[in-house]
C-alpha cells in the first residue's frame, strides 16, 4: 500500500508544474508581464526557460524518470518564485495576505519535493523498471 501511496503523491504533486508550464506556453504574454511587474527582465527567453523547466521536470518526476532531479530542479524553481515573485515581507494589505498565502504554499510544494529528491521515484517509476 505505501509503494501505491508514494506513486500516487509522485504523480499527484507535479501535476500543478505541467499545467503552469502548458499554460506558461499559451500565455508567454502573460508570463512576461508578471516578471516585468516584479523588476524581473521580461525577456522572452526567460519565459520559454520558465516554460520549460515546470513542463519537463513536471513530466520527469510524473514517470519516474530521473525523478531526483527534475525534483531538485522544481524545489530550486519554486523557491525562486517565493523570492521573486512572491515576496509578500515587502507587501502590504491584500497583496500580503494574498501572497504570503502563496508563499507557504509553496513552501509546502517544496517539501513534497524535497521527500522525492531524498527518496526518489519509488517502485512503480520508469527508473525502476529500466535497473
Amino acid at each position: 500500500m505505501s509503494n501505491i501511496a508514494y506513486a500516487l503523491a509522485r504523480i499527484g504533486l507535479p501535476v500543478l508544474f505541467v499545467v503552469a508550464g502548458i499554460n506558461q506556453f499559451a500565455n508567454i504574454g502573460g508570463l512576461l508581464s508578471q516578471l516585468s511587474a516584479n523588476g524581473l527582465p521580461a525577456q522572452a527567453w526567460l519565459g520559454y526557460l520558465i516554460a520549460t523547466v515546470e513542463l519537463i521536470c513536471g513530466i520527469m518526476v510524473i514517470v519516474g524518470f530521473q525523478s531526483r532531479w527534475a525534483a531538485l530542479a522544481l524545489f530550486v524553481y519554486t523557491g525562486l518564485t517565493v523570492i521573486f515573485i512572491h515576496h509578500f515581507w515587502t507587501m502590504q494589505d491584500a497583496n500580503f495576505v494574498q501572497n504570503q498565502s502563496q508563499a507557504l504554499k509553496n513552501l509546502s510544494i517544496m517539501a513534497g519535493l524535497l521527500m522525492i529528491a531524498a527518496n526518489g521515484p519509488g517502485r512503480f517509476s520508469i527508473d525502476r523498471v529500466r535497473t
